[in-house]
């Protein structure tokens, strides 16, 4: 069980960052398609996660291009497993819940 926490752990934030992201998209760019915008946050979402492990990587000054290689598979795995699928089914019901019915104030 204590091998699996992290896993899960990780996961969840992954989650979470990916729909922040879905909602940071559809404010930002409202007028992109839902192709871009869903390819947007599965991209984001996952890059708002990596972000600060990648700098504090970078951050000794050493030549790290196996860590930075290791890390653009890790963020492309990512994206694909967790953002793609997430950010699909949340910004496909996220644009359903933002249409206005103009019968319902008929």
């Amino acid at each position: 069980m204590e091998f699996i926490a992290p896993f899960v752990f990780f996961a969840i934030i992954l989650v979470m960052a990916t729909l922040g992201a879905v909602l940071l998209v559809f404010f930002v760019w409202p007028d992109a398609g839902l192709r871009a915008r869903t390819a947007y946050a599965a991209m984001l979402g996952p890059g708002i996660v990596l972000t600060p492990l990648l700098l504090f990587m970078f951050e000794g000054g050493e030549e790290v291009i196996f860590g930075a290689l290791g890390m653009a598979i890790v963020a492309a795995a990512c994206a694909l497993v967790v953002g793609w699928p997430v950010s699909h089914v949340a910004t496909r019901r996220l644009a359903r819940a933002t249409m206005i019915d103009v019968s319902t104030f008929e």
